[in-house]
C-alpha cells in the first residue's frame, strides 16, 4: 500500500490546478461521458474538472506566493490488495472516503473529511517512467503500460479548509506540537500507517510481514536493531523457539544455544560424518535471512587437524543436503536450508582453533581483517 503526499501529480502547485486537473483526465480522452470517470468527494460521485479547478484555486488569500495552494495523495494498493477487493470501484471509493478522515484527523485540529476541500479521481494504467530499474536495464521503454491492475488514486487537496480560514499542510515538519505558533501538524509517518491499517480493517485483509509499512521503513533505517527485529518476523524468528540438545552427534551447551538462538557464531568441534569422522566448524543463525550458515570446516584436532580435501568436502557438504531434515530440527519451528560457506576465515580473538601450526601470509591478512567482527568461544 502505497499513500504518498506530493505537491502534484502534474506541474508545479504554487499557482492554479488547471494542469494537475487536466493531467488527470488523461484516460477519459476519446471515451462516451457514460464511460468516463468523474471526480469525487467526501458526499459527491461525479464531480467535473472544471467545478474542481474552480474550488481548489478559489480562497487564496494571505497565502504567499511561493507557498502551496494544493497537495496530491497518491493511494496506491498493490496488485494482491486490489485482487483481495476485486479492484471494486465502489468499495476502492469507500475507502478513500476513510482515508480522507485519517487524512484530516491526522493534523490533531478536531477536523473531519467535511472540512477539507478535496477531489479523488480514480485511474487505471500506469507507465513505466525513467526512473523505473527496467527501463534503466533495458528491458522496456519509457512510456510503456504497465502490465495487470495498476488502479490507484490521485486526490488533489486545498491548502485552505473549508472555513476558508485554516492553513492545513501535510507537507510541514511539525507533528503533534501543542505549544507556540504552529499548533497540531501531521505526521507522515502515522498517517501512511493508520492508512493500512484502516486498509486491513475495511477489507479483512491479512497483512504479511513484507506487506507492513513499518518493515518496509525499518529496511531502509539505519537502525540495525530494528531492521533485525523485523527481519526475524520475516523469518518467523520472532516467535519464541528451542534449540535441541543434539546436533550432529554432540550434546549442545546451554550457552551455546542461547548464542544461536541470538544469531552469534558458535565453534562446535568433533560433529560426526556419515564417513565416521569428526568435523570442526562455525555455526551461526543469520537473522538477516533466516538461514544457518557452516563455515571454517577443519578436520577435528583427534583427526590431524587439517584441512578438508575437495572431496572431503563435498562429502560433508552433501550429507548436510542430504539429511537436511535433521539439521532444520536443531530449531523447533520451520526454517530454510542451509547456506554453505566451505572454507571460510577463521577469526582471531578467542580462536575457534587451538592450532599452532604456521600460518600463510594470506591467513594472517584474513585474521587481522576479521578481528573485530566475532568472538568465539571453545
Amino acid at each position: 500500500m502505497v499513500a504518498e503526499i506530493t505537491n502534484s501529480p502534474k506541474g508545479g502547485n504554487t499557482d492554479s490546478s488547471e494542469l494537475a486537473v487536466r493531467y488527470l483526465e488523461k484516460e477519459n480522452e476519446g471515451k462516451h461521458p457514460s464511460d468516463m470517470e468523474f471526480f469525487f468527494t467526501h458526499d459527491r460521485d461525479k464531480v467535473t474538472p472544471s467545478e474542481v479547478i474552480r474550488m481548489l484555486d478559489a480562497n487564496r488569500g494571505g497565502i504567499r506566493k511561493d507557498y502551496a495552494k494544493f497537495f496530491n495523495l497518491t493511494i496506491a494498493p498493490s496488485q494482491q490488495e486490489l485482487s483481495h477487493f476485486g479492484s471494486d470501484k465502489e468499495k476502492l471509493r469507500g475507502y478513500v472516503r476513510n482515508v480522507m478522515e485519517i487524512y484530516a484527523d491526522n493534523f490533531g485540529k478536531g477536523l473531519t473529511s467535511k472540512d477539507i476541500v478535496w477531489y479523488a479521481k480514480i485511474e487505471r494504467q500506469r507507465k513505466y517512467k525513467g526512473t523505473d530499474k527496467e527501463v534503466q536495464d533495458g528491458n522496456v521503454k519509457r512510456g510503456t503500460l504497465k502490465p495487470g491492475d495498476q488502479t490507484h488514486v490521485h486526490i488533489l487537496i486545498r491548502r485552505k479548509g473549508a472555513d476558508k480560514k485554516t492553513h492545513l499542510s501535510p507537507l510541514t515538519n511539525h507533528r503533534s506540537t501543542k505549544e507556540g505558533v504552529v499548533m497540531g501538524g501531521f505526521d507522515r509517518s502515522q498517517f501512511k500507517q493508520r492508512c493500512e491499517e484502516q486498509f486491513d480493517k475495511q477489507f479483512g485483509y491479512n497483512r504479511s510481514v513484507t506487506e507492513h509499512y513499518a518493515y518496509a521503513k525499518a529496511m531502509k533505517s539505519d537502525n540495525q536493531e530494528e531492521r533485525l527485529a523485523w527481519k526475524r518476523k520475516e523469518h518467523g524468528l520472532d516467535k519464541s523457539f528451542k534449540i535441541k540438545d543434539q546436533f550432529m552427534g554432540i550434546t549442545l551447551k546451554q550457552q551455546e544455544k542461547e548464542c544461536l538462538q541470538r544469531g552469534e557464531a558458535v565453534a562446535l568441534k568433533g560433529l560426526v560424518t556419515t564417513k565416521g569422522y569428526q568435523v570442526d566448524a562455525i555455526v551461526q543463525l543469520d537473522l538477516e535471512t533466516g538461514k544457518f550458515k557452516l563455515s571454517s570446516m577443519k578436520r577435528s584436532r583427534q583427526n590431524e587437524g587439517a584441512d578438508l580435501l575437495p572431496n572431503e568436502a563435498a562429502e560433508v557438504k552433501n550429507q548436510f543436503n542430504t539429511e537436511l531434515d535433521t539439521l532444520n530440527n536443531i530449531l523447533s519451528v520451520d526454517t530454510p536450508n542451509f547456506l554453505f560457506e566451505i572454507g571460510g576465515t577463521v577469526n582471531e580473538g578467542r580462536t575457534v582453533y587451538d592450532y599452532e601450526e604456521e600460518e600463510d601470509e594470506e591467513m594472517k591478512r584474513r585474521r587481522k581483517k576479521e578481528k573485530q567482527k566475532s568472538m568465539f568461544y571453545s
